[in-house]
């Protein structure tokens, strides 16, 4: 799941994913209110285990953000890789015989600035994530 207006439970509470069946396989909890959080001053992520293969060949600091939905982490399962301000960022989980994972911003403008969806990393981040997500788990 990646994060915007109308993604995890959303502008108003409107899109409530939390109350479906998509919120038992995220590695995070969502909010039951709106979750938006707006930094139009910019907010960057911390990577928290760079050595994971999602962060593969990615060696700089990450461009900033402008905003991100609000989650919380499971206690239970999944794993957050990065947080942005002190919340989950990227998060992943094995589930049954797939795997699932969140970015909490926005992968186009708005949240996402141009600083981002120019970064000489954006490419390969999708890249690795969508790789990681499709490789079967083990077991």
């Amino acid at each position: 799941m990646i994060g915007g207006y109308m993604s995890f439970t959303g502008i108003d509470a409107k899109t409530r994913y939390g109350e479906t069946a998509i919120a038992d396989i995220l590695p995070i909890k969502m909010l039951p209110y709106d979750d938006r959080v707006e930094k139009p001053e910019g907010v960057n992520p911390a990577i928290l285990h760079p050595e994971h293969p999602v962060f593969e060949g990615i060696d700089e600091e990450w461009p900033h953000f402008l905003g991100y939905n609000k989650t919380l982490p499971q206690s239970d399962s999944g794993e957050i890789l990065a947080i942005i301000n002190g919340d989950p960022f990227v998060g992943i989980r094995e589930y049954g015989k797939g795997r699932t994972g969140i970015f909490s911003s926005d992968c186009a403008p708005h949240w996402g600035p141009v600083e981002f969806t120019s970064w000489k990393y954006y490419d390969l981040f999708w890249k690795n994530l969508m790789d990681w997500l499709v490789e079967r788990p083990e077991g």
